[in-house]
């Protein structure tokens, strides 16, 4: 259900702690299911999505973006230790006091997702082999 401001009205503990941790979004989008506040918005060059309790408690935010969303402390950590790769996204989740920044990095053949934690970089997935080579109407045929 999208909740129209002028009908519906958001609690104020909600906004209150909304605004505090995002006071320079735009574009919000309020829904509500199962009496929680789900909402969508834009911040720093970012899609944001959230989902508070009625007392304004965030379960959770979660964010996606690209290379020049990440901080630099992050972007640095990343790019020393795999200095062959490209920054190819990158989101970030917030959850019960733990913020755990995330990003696709890649480089010929190869893909990865890695996370980021208070300095502790670590792999999520690698993928190798990940160039397609010649057109999908010729590796049909190939078959």
């Amino acid at each position: 259900t999208t909740i129209n401001p002028s009908s519906i009205a958001v609690p104020p503990r909600v906004l209150k702690a909304f605004y505090h941790s995002f006071a320079n979004a735009a574009d919000v989008k309020w829904y509500t299911e199962n009496k929680r506040y789900i909402l969508r918005f834009s911040q720093n060059k970012m899609n944001h999505f959230a989902i508070y309790m009625k007392g304004g408690y965030r379960i959770y935010h979660v964010a996606y973006g690209f290379e020049s969303s990440l901080p630099s402390d992050i972007k640095d950590l990343v790019k020393s230790n795999y200095s062959d790769y490209s920054i190819e996204n990158s989101l970030v989740l917030d959850q019960d006091g733990r913020i755990i920044w995330m990003a696709g990095i890649k480089a010929p053949g190869e893909c990865m997702m890695i996370c980021v934690e208070n300095g502790r970089i670590w792999e999520v997935y690698r993928l190798h082999n990940t160039a397609i080579s010649g057109s999908v109407t010729s590796m049909i045929k190939k078959k």
